[in-house]
Protein backbone atom coordinates (compact mmCIF):
# COMPACT_ATOMS: atom_id res chain seq x y z
CA UNK A 1 0.00 0.00 0.00
CA UNK A 2 2.80 2.43 0.91
CA UNK A 3 4.71 1.48 -2.22
CA UNK A 4 1.70 2.18 -4.44
CA UNK A 5 1.29 5.57 -2.75
CA UNK A 6 4.96 6.43 -3.28
CA UNK A 7 4.72 5.44 -6.95
CA UNK A 8 1.68 7.68 -7.39
CA UNK A 9 3.52 10.59 -5.72
CA UNK A 10 6.58 9.98 -7.93
CA UNK A 11 4.38 10.00 -11.07
CA UNK A 12 2.73 13.25 -10.00
CA UNK A 13 6.09 14.88 -9.30
CA UNK A 14 7.42 13.75 -12.68
CA UNK A 15 4.31 15.09 -14.43
CA UNK A 16 4.68 18.41 -12.58
CA UNK A 17 8.33 18.64 -13.64
CA UNK A 18 7.37 18.04 -17.29
CA UNK A 19 4.63 20.70 -17.13
CA UNK A 20 7.08 23.22 -15.61
CA UNK A 21 9.75 22.48 -18.24
CA UNK A 22 7.24 22.88 -21.06
CA UNK A 23 6.27 26.33 -19.78
CA UNK A 24 9.81 27.79 -19.69
CA UNK A 25 10.39 30.35 -22.44
CA UNK A 26 13.80 32.01 -22.91
CA UNK A 27 13.85 35.79 -23.03
CA UNK A 28 14.20 37.83 -26.19
CA UNK A 29 17.21 40.08 -25.52
CA UNK A 30 18.16 43.33 -27.25
CA UNK A 31 20.75 46.03 -26.53
CA UNK A 32 20.24 49.65 -27.52
CA UNK A 33 22.19 52.85 -27.00
CA UNK A 34 20.33 55.01 -24.48
CA UNK A 35 20.44 58.78 -24.92
CA UNK A 36 21.62 60.77 -21.92
CA UNK A 37 23.53 63.86 -20.92
CA UNK A 38 26.31 61.62 -19.63
CA UNK A 39 27.50 61.17 -23.25
CA UNK A 40 28.82 64.71 -23.11
CA UNK A 41 30.97 63.75 -20.11
CA UNK A 42 32.67 60.86 -21.93
CA UNK A 43 30.17 58.23 -20.81
CA UNK A 44 27.65 56.16 -22.72
CA UNK A 45 24.45 54.44 -21.65
CA UNK A 46 23.38 51.01 -22.85
CA UNK A 47 19.91 49.57 -22.41
CA UNK A 48 19.60 45.79 -22.29
CA UNK A 49 16.01 44.62 -22.58
CA UNK A 50 14.81 41.10 -21.77
CA UNK A 51 11.20 40.35 -22.68
CA UNK A 52 8.66 37.61 -23.46
CA UNK A 53 10.14 35.15 -20.94
CA UNK A 54 8.49 32.62 -18.64
CA UNK A 55 9.11 32.73 -15.73
CA UNK A 56 9.78 36.49 -15.64
CA UNK A 57 12.87 36.44 -13.39
CA UNK A 58 16.25 37.23 -14.98
CA UNK A 59 19.71 38.43 -13.94
CA UNK A 60 21.89 40.74 -16.02
CA UNK A 61 25.66 40.80 -16.36
CA UNK A 62 27.97 42.65 -18.74
CA UNK A 63 31.35 42.10 -20.36
CA UNK A 64 33.28 43.95 -22.99
CA UNK A 65 35.36 42.61 -25.82
CA UNK A 66 38.73 44.18 -26.50
CA UNK A 67 39.93 44.92 -30.02
CA UNK A 68 42.00 41.69 -29.90
CA UNK A 69 38.81 39.68 -29.25
CA UNK A 70 39.48 38.95 -25.57
CA UNK A 71 36.50 39.28 -23.23
CA UNK A 72 36.92 41.10 -19.93
CA UNK A 73 34.81 42.06 -16.96
CA UNK A 74 33.89 45.71 -16.76
CA UNK A 75 35.91 47.54 -14.10
CA UNK A 76 33.60 48.39 -11.18
CA UNK A 77 34.86 51.98 -11.11
CA UNK A 78 33.91 52.52 -14.74
CA UNK A 79 30.25 51.48 -14.60
CA UNK A 80 26.88 52.00 -12.98
CA UNK A 81 23.77 49.86 -13.50
CA UNK A 82 20.06 50.38 -12.88
CA UNK A 83 17.42 47.66 -13.34
CA UNK A 84 13.76 48.30 -14.15
CA UNK A 85 11.07 45.63 -13.97
CA UNK A 86 7.51 45.67 -15.27
CA UNK A 87 5.07 43.03 -16.40
CA UNK A 88 6.53 41.02 -19.26
CA UNK A 89 9.96 42.68 -19.42
CA UNK A 90 13.01 43.67 -17.44
CA UNK A 91 15.62 46.22 -18.47
CA UNK A 92 19.13 47.05 -17.28
CA UNK A 93 20.68 50.42 -18.03
CA UNK A 94 24.46 50.43 -17.93
CA UNK A 95 26.44 53.66 -17.75
CA UNK A 96 30.02 53.10 -18.99
CA UNK A 97 33.06 55.32 -19.31
CA UNK A 98 33.84 55.72 -23.01
CA UNK A 99 37.59 56.10 -23.61
CA UNK A 100 38.49 58.21 -26.64
CA UNK A 101 39.51 56.42 -29.85
CA UNK A 102 38.47 53.02 -28.53
CA UNK A 103 36.31 50.31 -30.01
CA UNK A 104 34.64 47.86 -27.66
CA UNK A 105 31.84 45.41 -28.07
CA UNK A 106 29.70 45.37 -24.94
CA UNK A 107 27.89 42.11 -24.25
CA UNK A 108 24.78 41.87 -22.12
CA UNK A 109 24.19 38.43 -20.63
CA UNK A 110 20.75 37.49 -19.36
CA UNK A 111 20.59 34.47 -17.06
CA UNK A 112 17.20 32.76 -17.07
CA UNK A 113 15.80 29.43 -15.97
CA UNK A 114 15.68 28.48 -19.66
CA UNK A 115 19.37 29.25 -20.16
CA UNK A 116 21.71 32.13 -20.92
CA UNK A 117 20.93 34.58 -23.71
CA UNK A 118 23.25 37.34 -24.90
CA UNK A 119 23.11 40.44 -27.03
CA UNK A 120 25.98 42.71 -27.93
CA UNK A 121 26.61 46.20 -29.11
CA UNK A 122 29.67 47.81 -30.65
CA UNK A 123 31.15 51.12 -29.54
CA UNK A 124 33.29 53.19 -31.82
CA UNK A 125 33.98 56.78 -32.77
CA UNK A 126 30.42 57.14 -34.08
CA UNK A 127 28.93 56.09 -30.74
CA UNK A 128 27.08 52.90 -29.92
CA UNK A 129 25.19 50.74 -32.39
CA UNK A 130 23.34 47.46 -31.91
CA UNK A 131 25.11 44.52 -33.54
CA UNK A 132 22.94 41.47 -32.83
CA UNK A 133 20.95 39.48 -30.33
CA UNK A 134 21.46 35.74 -30.12
CA UNK A 135 18.85 33.04 -29.52
CA UNK A 136 16.11 35.16 -31.03
CA UNK A 137 14.99 35.18 -34.63
CA UNK A 138 12.64 38.10 -34.03
CA UNK A 139 15.48 40.23 -32.63
CA UNK A 140 17.62 39.35 -35.61
CA UNK A 141 14.84 40.57 -37.90
CA UNK A 142 14.57 43.82 -35.93
CA UNK A 143 18.31 44.41 -36.25
CA UNK A 144 18.17 43.76 -40.02
CA UNK A 145 15.32 46.27 -40.30
CA UNK A 146 17.22 48.90 -38.29
CA UNK A 147 20.34 48.36 -40.40
CA UNK A 148 18.30 48.72 -43.60
CA UNK A 149 16.87 51.99 -42.27
CA UNK A 150 20.41 53.28 -41.59
CA UNK A 151 21.51 52.57 -45.21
Amino acid sequence: MIRAGLNAVWRLLHLLKVVILLNIVKPVVSVYPAASRAHLEGKSSLLCLASAMVPPLVQFSWKRQKENGQLEELPPAGREQLELRESGRTAAILLVHQPENSTYKYLCYVEHEGGRVEAQTEQGNEGLVTVFSSDSASCGDAVKQSRAAED
